[in-house]
C-alpha cells in the first residue's frame, strides 16, 4: 500500500486501524484484509485521506524552549 502509513492496534478480537492512506480504495482494502483474518470480530477503521484532519487523537506538541 504505497503512500500509506497505518498503525494496527489489536485488543482481544477488535482491531483498530489508525493512520493515513493515499485514497479511499486503499482504506477499503486495508479494512478488508484485516476482516479476512481469523478470529477478528470487528475492525475499527480510523483512516484519513490526504488533507483530512486525523480521525484519531494526536500527542500534544512539546512546549517551546
Amino acid at each position: 500500500m504505497a503512500g500509506s502509513a497505518i498503525w494496527v492496534i489489536a485488543q482481544r478480537r477488535f482491531v483498530e486501524l489508525q493512520g493515513c492512506v493515499a485514497d479511499a480504495a486503499q482504506a477499503r482494502r486495508a479494512e478488508a484484509l484485516v476482516k479476512a483474518l481469523p478470529d477478528v470480530q470487528a475492525v475499527l477503521p480510523r483512516l484519513t485521506l490526504p488533507g483530512e484532519a486525523p480521525a484519531y487523537p494526536l500527542a500534544a506538541a512539546a512546549p517551546a524552549r
